[in-house]
């Protein structure tokens, strides 16, 4: 059997977010950038008064900011 040759693993570092093999994750990106994941964020918006069409307008813009990164870096992302 055949020996296989160590590959160098490869971690950037971008916007806060540690990213591994070029694979981005929406998840480490809110807890890079708010602090928590989706779940907890989700419920102190709506604790806040705000509406299910304002969450998701938030929510929408965390991913088009998370896939600007993405595009600029070449990353494949994962939602």
């Amino acid at each position: 059997m055949k020996k296989r040759k160590k590959v160098k693993r490869e971690f950037v570092d971008v916007a806060g977010m540690l990213v591994f093999e070029h694979h981005a994750y929406f998840k480490d990106y809110l807890e890079a950038q708010i602090g928590a994941g989706w779940y907890l964020i989700k419920r102190s918006l709506f604790d806040a008064g705000y509406t299910v069409t304002e969450v998701n307008a938030y929510r929408d813009a965390l991913l088009e900011d998370f896939d600007k990164i993405c595009k600029e870096n070449g990353f494949v992302k994962y939602i």
